[in-house]
């Protein structure tokens, strides 16, 4: 398990690497959007990677308020994702930056009034939890539902990225499925890393398709 878990955390790294570069050829507002995201999730990935191989107590108290950074992150690069595949001109992204400062306030709210509790795993090292970390899951859990009725809706419509919607969908039903895991306390991999992965991994094809 552990390695299995370095091994999805390093190609998430990767992953966010490489979409981090390719986002730079992206239209003005996708490209500042996207960058930030990605360098979110990067900072993020690192903390969880420190937490994974580093047994010194006295870096996980710095590292604690950054391994929540998806909840910030993600709901930004999913709304890219589908703004793109649902190829709509009137859709603003601006309205996008309002969805990142939300999840900022909302973030910072959550991490600032709760207490994280550090568990140790033999096999996954130091674990964070946020002990009234309900609100930051029944919001991705709406979200997530939300987004899956949208793809559903995109699916039925005459569009040339219907696959990558199918997709799309299918990450939405994974991220589901993994925040109720996580709500229930029997994760197989922590941390939701294999959706955020598949949504990077979504959101770089699309980008290099617009690189092109």
């Amino acid at each position: 398990m552990r390695y299995i878990y370095l091994a999805l955390l390093l190609l998430m790294f990767y992953i966010s690497y490489k979409g981090f570069l390719v986002c730079k050829k992206a239209p003005f507002k996708i490209k500042i959007l996207a960058g930030i995201s990605i360098v979110g999730i990067i900072i993020r990935n690192i903390a969880l990677i420190i937490m994974l191989l580093n047994k010194n107590l006295a870096y996980l108290y710095l590292l604690k308020p950054l391994i929540y950074l998806n909840y910030v992150c993600m709901p930004v690069i999913v709304c890219i994702t589908l703004c793109i595949l649902a190829r709509n001109n009137k859709i603003n992204f601006w309205y996008l930056f309002i969805v990142l400062f939300a999840s900022i306030a909302l973030y910072t709210i959550v991490i600032l009034r709760g207490s994280i509790n550090i568990t140790i795993s033999m096999e996954l090292g130091y674990l964070t939890r946020v002990l009234n970390d309900k609100c930051l899951k029944n919001i991705a859990f709406v979200f997530y539902t939300v987004c899956l009725m949208w793809c559903i809706t995109l699916i039925n419509k005459k569009n040339e990225n219907r696959m990558l919607i199918v997709f799309a969908a299918l990450i939405c039903v994974i991220s589901i499925i993994e925040i109720i895991l996580n709500v229930l306390n029997i994760e197989f991999i922590p941390n939701l890393l294999v959706s955020n992965s598949l949504w990077l991994i979504l959101l770089n094809c699309i980008l290099y398709k617009i690189k092109r």
